[in-house]
């Protein structure tokens, strides 16, 4: 300790003083009466005046020194710390002393942990000395109170940090020592009132917060800091107990989520090391918190868990003891077991909004969210089903068959046989969360697991019965298990379980009872292989004809579900009780017409009543139920929900009874023209500034769309009777091409290819009428598609399947139908496009933010190509179809020349794919006189050259086909890039991947002028030994080429020992009928090239081999095969 400076202790007397005198003020009330009269009476006038005068000094001097104490620690805080402490204990005067503690104290109290931060170690040493000193000292109560303020303070933030141990364990000893020896002594007191004040505090509890804060994966520490402070931390860890209240157990967690985030984010080598040590550790924290000692929060357990995961996930499983898996299996049934006891009635509202919300499994999930249904269910606490399903599926998936099935099978035996009906829910809950990674497991006990789920099926629990549903559900959706479950004596006993619980009063075994006849259905491959007994089936649907009849609207709906399951299993052994049926299908769909909330119950019945006539091998009697069902939709036709789901059910209708259909179109068409007229004007309102909000008006839009197109589409053959109608749909569909909605573009744009075909049929091909269609939909067509290519609307995929519909309505029309105009503004529109985009593309792969902004850049990149790709197929099409009018188009633009850096710049298959496709068009449709096409070979061989050697198989079949018909329209033009060529289907024909390359080949040596660079004596032959070829528009061309070629190269082909001979007639004999003249004109020159040099062979085998084939010319063609 530093003693202080004359001006310093000055400084303290003047505020000593004046304490004094603040007290005197403060007590005067207390003095007595004859006492104060007195003080009074001998003061005089002059002497108060003065006094008064010295107050107000007093206050100026006071101020000044409070400023000048501040002004001393700021300048050097720790001299200021050891003249106070210097003060305090060797101090002359009592009031020094005290207002020395005082002064430190307030310091202490004000400036906070910035004080104790300020000082060095060496002072703080000093302090934490002094103060623990002066305990055995005699003090004033005041002093007292003043010192143990200043430890306190020191205290709280030392302790938790571990910066002070003598204070905790020793001053208790200390303690303990006087009062058994010196009670009463000053140590005795002072520590006594010391312990007092520090008792308030839990000092474990903030040092495992302060090193759970200090430790985590930001926190800068070294390797050798974490090291030496984790095992620390884990111990404490163990030491505390949720039950002691929530700061405990955040404790828990929060320590949890540190370590987890530096192993998650980091995963230290340092740290791998202390892996077990960390697994042991939550697994001890696990069991000190089981049964009735659990957390009260799941997300505690959760958190735990979820690191366990981590760690099982990125090490070995080593790490993870026997025990150490029995025990998590052991707390996870636990924790499934962790449900409450609450009334029936209420159980039943929760499981159905937790059904009905998909957190249960459903099936029809999506389809009853795609409809807006307003059940009044309120929130609830979805914790009991889900908060544990994550933990079962990652546990089970990670340890698998190896090691976690027998301790789960272990306690899931053990916990079925309970007499407690948690542990028994628990046990079934956990089977069903965790079987499709356990499947090897179930298999090899699948029938004592089935028996004793089938027995809990009718337990006294209805919550296990439920349970145990939901096992038989989740069974059902694995191949393997499924397979067992359909064999005879399995799919008997199962079905009559079923069968007899689907009658249960309750609505959540019914509705689970449903969902599974629903899965097995959903999960058949051979559904001609299940047979359903007679008896069975009767009770099934006499159970379904009851529960249709049912008040309670949520379980009609889920029942009409399994009965058209069941309707698809048995097919025709439905057929008796289709009188039954439809009856209560037709009265639904009367009885719950016109509200919203039937309107899911109404699409059911709808699609019901088409299976229903289906499987009705009696077309005359579904056809006078149909003319019912459509008496009812007569009536109601101006309904929008009724119409959506009654064109959903036309496309079923029209394969039962086919073109007899055609009465009701007219009416159909009406309902589905005012449907997209009406909420095309609902939309626009709806969606303005919203591209692709999905509100009610663009559902129904869609629905009608996609149930428009499997009216109009193929997949049953195009449906004639629709012809007469198409007029009246080209308007609504070619405005809604211009939707700002994209999917409502998509699939308005996929309806208008069959649309062309529907009016060439109604109208003729070529007729006034049909261009005029063409017309209106090209437009369209063409505008929609490029507001879409504009960096604001950047819907790319979009507009891609608009060029592909497109490309399909160009094709259907077939050749030489576009106009000028029209190929003209497509052409110049798709050229402009397709810079701007590539302009952008680079601009993605530069990473340029401004233009990707908060886009993913390989999604962006992804839009891009596909909208590419589909630019240039278009194009191809085009010049296919009206390659007169396009080529020439082209050749003007500078569109090759920028396929060409295309070709080179995209790194994506299917956009080099769609590039060549464009750029082989264009050379086989667009050969001129004025050799235009043949001009752009410098820019557009090249690159197609790079494309031989790609990786991809299409990309180098693609070229090589480009190759070969520029070739061929070049000839001696295409010279310069032969030898290129040559060795890189050199290449290709060597490989496995050959078969693309040998027409392409083929028509290079014949029309190109070979150089001796060019190795023809080492490509021909190869060449000749990949012939011939089969199925494929090139056999006849190739083997016209191969003639040509044996008269071009006959020493090549012969070989100089004419060892190719065999080869050459084998290539001959089975070439194509069509070509026989041909053939036999090449064989006979093959045989004048021989015999002029018969008599030079000297080889009598080569001889006789010769003589062997140029006699069999009589038996070639005999076995040829035709060309196909």
């Amino acid at each position: 300790m530093e003693q202080p400076s004359d001006e310093f202790i000055k400084l303290v007397v003047i505020l000593t003083k004046e304490d004094l005198q603040q007290s005197f003020e403060a007590n005067i009330d207390n003095i007595p009466l004859d006492t104060k009269n007195i003080i009074e009476t001998t003061r005089s006038d002059e002497q108060k005046q003065k006094n008064r005068y010295a107050n107000k000094d007093i206050e100026g001097i006071k101020s000044a020194a409070k400023q000048l104490f501040k002004h001393y620690y700021s300048l050097d805080s720790d001299k200021v710390v050891t003249w106070l402490l210097f003060l305090m204990v060797k101090g002359d005067y009592p009031t020094i002393k005290e207002k020395a503690v005082q002064l430190f104290d307030r310091l202490l109290k004000k400036e906070g942990k910035d004080a104790i931060e300020s000082m060095s170690q060496m002072v703080l040493d000093i302090v934490k000395a002094e103060t623990i000193n002066l305990l055995h000292t005699k003090l004033t109560d005041t002093f007292r109170e003043h010192l143990i303020s200043i430890i306190e303070s020191l205290a709280c933030y030392l302790v938790p940090k571990g910066l002070w141990s003598y204070l905790e364990v020793p001053l208790i000893a200390i303690y303990n020592i006087e009062k058994n020896h010196n009670n009463g002594s000053t140590l005795h007191q002072n520590t006594s009132a010391l312990i007092e004040v520090l008792s308030q505090y839990d000092f474990e509890a903030a040092k495992q917060k302060i090193m759970v804060e200090t430790i985590y994966f930001k926190s800068g520490m070294t390797e050798d800091e974490y090291r030496s402070k984790i095992p620390i931390l884990l111990s404490t860890l163990t030491q505390q107990d949720a039950l002691d209240g929530p700061v405990h157990e955040a404790a828990i967690k929060r320590t949890v989520k540190n370590l987890s985030g530096i192993y998650y984010r980091n995963n230290p080598a340092w740290m791998r090391e202390l892996i077990p040590l960390i697994v042991d550790t939550l697994i001890e924290v696990l069991n000190r918190h089981c049964n009735e000692k659990g957390f009260k929060y799941k997300s505690t357990k959760g958190s735990i868990f979820n690191y366990l995961m981590d760690i099982a996930n990125k090490e070995t499983l080593d790490v993870f003891t026997d025990n150490h898996i029995e025990s998590i299996v052991s707390h996870m049934y636990w924790w499934l077991s962790e449900v409450k006891d609450i009334e029936l009635d209420e159980w039943t509202y929760r499981t159905l909004k937790t059904d009905r919300e998909g957190n249960i499994y459903n099936s029809n999930s999506i389809e009853e969210s795609n409809i807006i249904i307003p059940y009044q269910f309120t929130t609830t606490n979805k914790e009991e089903y889900v908060a544990d399903s994550h933990f079962m599926g990652r546990f089970a998936r990670l340890f698998q068959y190896q090691r976690a099935a027998e301790p789960i099978f272990k306690q899931f035996n053990i916990l079925v046989n309970s007499q407690l009906w948690k542990q028994r829910y628990a046990a079934l809950m956990y089977l069903s969360k965790s079987c499709t990674y356990l499947k090897q497991s179930i298999k090899l006990q699948f029938p004592d697991i089935l028996k004793t789920i089938l027995k809990l099926v009718d337990d006294e629990n209805i919550r296990v019965r439920w349970a145990s549903l939901q096992c038989l559900i989740q069974l059902s959706m694995h191949f393997e298990l499924r397979s067992l479950m359909i064999k005879p004596r399995e799919f008997h006993d199962i079905f009559v379980v079923v069968g007899r619980t689907i009658r249960d009063t309750n609505e959540c075994i019914q509705n689970s009872c449903c969902l599974f006849i629903q899965s097995i259905d959903s999960s058949l491959t051979y559904k001609k292989d299940i047979i359903v007994d007679n008896i069975i089936l009767d009770g099934l649907f006499s159970s379904f004809e009851i529960l249709l009849q049912s008040p309670k609207l949520y379980l009609v709906e889920s029942v009409l579900v399994p009965l058209m399951s069941l309707i698809d299993i048995v097919e025709k052994n439905f057929i008796p009780y289709y009188p039954r049926f439809i009856p209560i299908l037709l009265s639904l769909l009367e009885k719950h017409h016109g509200t919203i909330e039937t309107r899911l119950l109404r699409g059911r019945a709808i699609k019901a009543f088409s299976m229903c006539g289906r499987v009705m091998n009696n077309k005359k009697t579904f056809s006078k139920d149909l003319f019912k069902f459509m008496l009812f939709v007569g009536k109601n036709e101006g309904s929008f929900d009724l119409a959506i789901q009654v064109f959903t059910a036309t496309d079923l209708f029209i394969q039962v009874v086919d073109k007899s259909f055609e009465i009701y179109l007219p009416m159909i068409m009406r309902m589905i023209i005012n449907t997209l007229e009406t909420t095309m004007q609902q939309q626009q309102q709806e969606e303005e500034g919203e591209e692709d909000r999905l509100t009610t008006s663009t559902k129904t839009i869609l629905s009608t769309l996609i149930s428009l197109n499997n009216i109009m589409g193929e997949s049953y053959g195009l449906y004639e009777p629709l012809a007469p109608f198409i007029h009246r749909l080209v308007d609504p569909l070619c405005r809604l091409v211009a939707s700002s909605n994209s999917t409502i573009r998509e699939h308005s744009s996929e309806c208008l290819p069959t649309l062309v075909k529907l009016s060439k049929l109604q109208y003729g091909d070529r007729s006034d009428k049909t261009l005029e269609i063409f017309g209106v939909i090209f437009d369209s067509m063409l505008d929609s598609m490029l507001a879409s290519y504009t960096l604001n609307h950047f819907q790319y995929r979009f507009s891609a399947r608009h060029s592909n519909a497109l490309a399909q309505v160009i094709n259907v029309m077939g050749k030489n139908v576009m106009t000028f105009d029209q190929v003209k503004s497509m052409l110049d529109a798709f050229c402009k496009s397709e810079q701007e985009i590539s302009e952008i593309a680079e601009q993605v792969r530069n990473g340029n933010q401004d233009v990707i902004g908060n886009r993913d850049a390989n999604s962006f990149l992804y839009s891009i190509h596909k909208s590419i790709t589909e630019i240039y197929k278009t194009i191809g099409e085009t010049i296919k179809q009206n390659g007169l009018l396009a080529a020439p188009l082209i050749s003007c633009s500078n569109l090759l020349q920028r396929s060409s850096v295309n070709l080179h710049t995209y790194e994506n298959d299917y956009v080099k794919e769609n590039i060549l496709f464009f750029i082989e068009q264009y050379l086989e449709y667009g050969s001129d006189e004025d050799q235009s096409v043949i001009n752009t070979f410098p820019h557009i061989i090249p690159p197609m050259i790079e494309c031989l050697t790609h990786s991809k198989y299409t990309v180098r079949q693609k070229a090589s086909i480009t190759l070969g018909t520029a070739a061929q329209i070049g000839k001696d033009r295409f010279s310069p890039w032969v030898v290129q060529v040559l060795q890189g289907l050199d290449t290709m024909i060597s490989s496995t991947s050959y078969y693309d390359s040998i027409p392409s080949i083929g028509k290079i040596l014949r029309y190109v002028p070979l150089p001796p660079e060019a190795n023809v004596n080492v490509i021909l032959p190869k060449w000749l030994y990949k012939l011939p070829i089969y199925q494929t528009k090139e056999v006849m061309p190739t083997n016209q080429n191969f003639c040509a070629i044996v008269r071009l190269y006959p020493n090549q082909c012969l070989g100089n020992e004419y060892q190719h001979v065999e080869q050459l007639y084998r290539i001959i004999d089975y070439g194509p009928k069509e070509e026989k003249e041909l053939l036999l004109q090449t064989w006979s020159f093959i045989k004048e090239s021989i015999q002029p040099n018969w008599h030079n062979i000297s080889s009598e085998d080569t001889r006789e081999n010769l003589k062997y084939y140029l006699n069999k010319q009589k038996f070639l063609f005999e076995s040829l095969t035709p060309f196909l």
